[in-house]
């Protein structure tokens, strides 16, 4: 990664300044070599070393949903299943953050997550109307790390 260095007025601290954001969940070494030396000139005695994991801030996005937007001849009996672009919070209560519509009506249906987290299916409790335009919003997915849409 690359960055900056700017040492304080007193020569005691430096701080190091990466040129961009570090990516979210991803383990980083900072490595002082015995090259750096004081004031003095004296070397540092051993090799110092920090390791360190960042956080997850980004919130999971919907990357897919089939029957995709603008579908025609969609068959009746059809599911609807999400991507998302992360694994999902397992106890999030889904039939609040995945509701669908057709013209005006709202659609019951049971609302599912894979074992991987990733896939949302909707299944409506009876066929879909025929020749009718059907909304899916996704509002409130949550990721492990507690980010939410």
């Amino acid at each position: 990664v690359g960055s900056s260095l700017s040492i304080s007025s007193d020569g005691k601290n430096v701080t190091l300044t990466p040129n961009s954001i570090l990516a979210d969940v991803t383990t980083y070494a900072v490595v002082v070599s015995t090259s750096v030396k004081d004031r003095n000139g004296l070397s540092l005695v051993q090799e110092f070393r920090s390791i360190f994991t960042t956080a997850d801030e980004t919130a999971p996005t919907v990357s897919s949903i089939s029957p995709s937007s603008g579908s025609i001849q969609v068959p009746v009996n059809s599911s609807i299943v999400i991507n998302t672009s992360e694994p999902v919070a397992a106890d999030l209560n889904l039939s609040q953050v995945v509701q669908v519509s057709g013209g005006q009506t709202s659609v019951s249906g049971t609302t599912s997550l894979d074992n991987t987290g990733r896939i949302i299916t909707f299944v409506p409790t009876g066929n879909l109307a025929e020749s009718t335009t059907f909304t899916v919003t996704v509002n409130g997915l949550r990721d492990l790390g507690g980010n939410v849409q």
